[in-house]
């Protein structure tokens, strides 16, 4: 079983090309059976658009050691079929792509998507943007009131 496509893991200008990766986990795409990744680069002038004909190394880091996949030319892009461990998830590992050919070399590298929520500075940003919005909200209430009346007065 094999497919082609899947999830958007990164894209980027890679030297003289434009490399996309996609990858989507085969329950059964290993050599074999078992659980595997499919990995699809598409490689393209980067200046052109046009397809780019290029030798392609992509490498995995699974459990912490490098895999690299055997890459197939296909339709529009170059495939690597990579054999997993039961419990892999596609997104959370360290992904290389390596591409050359007649205009030169790039290299492609998708960092792993981290566990635990969204990023620190993420939050401290809301928070503060939450804290102004009630700022502005408590001023506005007190331009409205009349100037004659307390706003500890009332109750």
């Amino acid at each position: 079983m094999v497919a082609h496509g899947g999830t958007l893991l990164g894209s980027a200008v890679t030297g003289p090309y434009r490399t996309q990766l996609t990858g989507q986990l085969l329950p059964d795409g290993a050599p074999g059976g078992g659980r595997a990744f499919d990995l699809t680069a598409y490689v393209t002038d980067a200046a052109s658009g046009a397809d780019a004909t290029v030798d392609v190394r992509t490498t995995i880091w699974l459990d912490g050691r490098p895999v690299r996949g055997t890459v197939h030319r296909i339709a529009g892009g170059y495939e690597a079929v990579v054999p997993v461990p039961d419990g892999a998830t596609i997104g959370r590992q360290r992904i290389v792509v390596d591409v050359s050919g007649a205009r030169g070399s790039g290299r492609l590298e998708i960092a792993p998507i981290e566990d635990g929520g969204p990023p620190a500075a993420l939050l401290a940003i809301t928070a503060v943007a939450l804290a102004a919005l009630v700022a502005l909200a408590v001023v506005a209430r007190r331009r409205r009131l009349p100037a004659d009346e307390d706003p500890d007065d009332r109750a």
